[in-house]
């Protein structure tokens, strides 16, 4: 029996079947390393804090970042994601923000900690994202990666604050996010 095979497909491939309406805007899919992806349903929790955090990085912007909210971004040619939260550059180019546009991407991870501690926060290290946050809301944690290595996928930064713990992005140092007050 010869080998089963998958077939991976490139953003352009991706971006063929939205416009061939085969997957539609409300289909929670994503690309990764080329892998079509179905994202879990999202859960109250998840959305409700998707939305408080929402609220206070649009409120601190100042004219210094934008605030997307599960819209894509562009990793590479095999993989455009679609993270909870996303601070990028205002000047960017391109029809999706890019590693080097990102300030700060965080995931919130309800039922899927594992898939976002792992193969996506591998896959943001190794496309060079500066900072990532992946709030666990069942732990009540938040894991913080900071200076990404490339070349090997793994943050060269990481720890783990506690629910009680203000956060602050690094190119953002004034803005102070408490978990615990949300």
């Amino acid at each position: 029996m010869p080998a089963i095979t998958t077939y991976h497909f490139s953003v352009a491939e991706f971006e063929k079947l939205h416009g061939a309406g085969i997957l539609g805007e409300d289909d929670r899919v994503e690309l990764l390393n080329g892998e079509l992806l179905v994202m879990a349903p999202i859960g109250s929790g998840h959305r409700n804090l998707v939305d408080l955090l929402t609220e206070i990085l649009v409120d601190q912007r100042q004219g210094r970042y934008r605030v997307a909210v599960q819209n894509p971004i562009r990793l590479d040619d095999y993989s455009e994601p679609l993270p909870d939260l996303v601070l990028y550059r205002i000047d960017r180019q391109g029809p999706h923000p890019a590693p080097a546009d990102i300030f700060l991407l965080i995931e919130v991870a309800e039922s899927s900690i594992e898939y976002d501690s792992g193969t996506k926060l591998y896959a943001y290290a190794r496309s060079g994202i500066g900072e990532v946050w992946i709030i666990d809301l069942v732990a009540r944690k938040t894991y913080i990666h900071r200076s990404p290595e490339p070349a090997s996928g793994a943050y060269a930064v990481a720890h783990v604050a506690p629910w009680t713990s203000l956060l602050s992005p690094a190119a953002f140092p004034d803005i102070q996010i408490g978990l615990s007050r949300l």
